[in-house]
């Protein structure tokens, strides 16, 4: 809580980038080595809360950020999501290895 308490009003919402979330197929998540918290007020500050079915964040990762293979399992499991039918988008490309090996496209 202390490392994300941070003033978010720099973030102007981007509805362009809503409408590019927003006509993707399928269920869509927040998948993140923040907090939550953070993750909800980020999204909400961009204005593009509202199009995710959820996020998965460190504590529902058990404290094991990624790009560990264990957390994207855990995090598959608990969504029912199948590598075939799945797509990973990610800033940080060490963190797209696992997805790739899990059969999501990358």
């Amino acid at each position: 809580e202390k490392v994300h308490d941070i003033d978010y009003s720099w973030l102007v919402p981007d509805p362009v980038l809503g409408a590019a979330i927003r006509q993707l197929p399928g269920r869509k998540f927040i998948f993140t080595n923040g907090d939550r918290r953070h993750a909800e007020r980020t999204a909400r500050q961009l204005g593009i809360l509202d199009h995710f079915d959820d996020i998965f964040d460190i504590v529902a990762a058990g404290l094991n950020p990624k790009p560990a293979r264990q957390t994207y399992e855990r995090f598959a499991e608990l969504h029912s999501v199948t590598g075939h039918n799945a797509v990973m988008f990610e800033d940080l490309a060490r963190n797209l290895s696992v997805p790739k090996s899990l059969g999501m496209t990358t």
